[in-house]
Parts: structure tokens; sequence; C-alpha cells
């Protein structure tokens, strides 16, 4: 059996302006093979703050201006595509004082090693931050590649 291979290439395509309804349209190549996942959901994070090489924020406090997710189902645990997301400015809040983005990964799956198929359509979902630890301890395969974080800066 082939490990499981997660991956967002990078770079994201961002369009901005009149192209989208969107303030922000974020199309983020997605890469899953031989998993147990069902369901991914891709969120796109537009902040006012510059951010380091690391994707975090230079002064420590987050301005968000908007944010959305993608929910995308997977056929037998695999998915080969462009996931779009679309990010709004939450009122009162203003697109040209956008300075960066992040995009980020989860997915849920009905299946933990310790108890089999979880019954009433229950599931196990694993966070960005913690995607590697639940998906091997629950899923019960060994990630291969993981790629499950983007950033960048919007220039405008």
């Amino acid at each position: 059996m082939r490990p499981l291979r997660i991956a967002t290439a990078i770079p994201i395509l961002l369009v901005c302006g009149a192209v989208s309804a969107a303030d922000f349209t974020f199309n983020v190549p997605v890469r899953i093979e031989n998993s147990i996942i069902w369901t991914i959901y891709v969120s796109c994070y537009v902040i006012e703050n510059e951010i380091d090489s690391a994707g975090s924020n230079v002064d420590g406090v987050t301005r968000l201006i908007g944010d959305g997710s993608t929910r995308v189902e997977l056929t037998d645990g695999e998915f080969d595509g462009i996931v779009t997301v679309e990010v709004d400015a939450d009122a009162g809040r203003y697109p040209a004082l956008a300075r960066a983005y992040r995009c980020n990964l989860r997915a849920t799956w009905p299946f933990d090693p310790e108890v089999g198929y979880l019954p009433g359509g229950g599931g196990v979902a694993a966070s960005p931050d913690n995607f590697r630890r639940v998906y091997e301890e629950r899923g019960g395969r060994v990630l291969e590649t993981l790629e499950n974080k983007v950033h960048g800066r919007i220039e405008q």
C-alpha cells in the first residue's frame, strides 16, 4: 500500500478586481492520493498584516479582512485539481488594505483504526495544525508528503 500524499502546489493564483464577483479569488492546486479521506475543506484568509517568510504576522495581531472556504467530496480517497475559494471583505473592511493571505487544507474521514468505521456518520477531522498527527494516529496510515498550508503577500 502506497503512503498518502497531500500537496497544495505553490504558487496560488490570486485574482483580484472586476474579473470575479468576489473581492478575492484563490485557485488552489490540490493533489491527494491513496487516502481514506472523504471530504476536504480549503480555507483562505485575507489579512491587513504584513507577514514574514513563515507566514506569521510581523506585528503579532491578525487583522482579518475576510475569509472563505470550499468543500470538496473525494472519490475513492483521491483528488487532483484546482479548488477555487472566494473571499469577500467583511462589513466595514476594505479590500484595498489587504497585504497577505493564508490558505490551508483540513479533512474528514469516517474511520478510526481502533473502532473501524464510525457509526452514525461520525468522523475524524484533521485541522491544518494537527493534520499529520491526527491522520497517522486516527487514520492508521503514514503521510509520505504533507503541504497543507500556503501563504503570501498581496501586491496591489
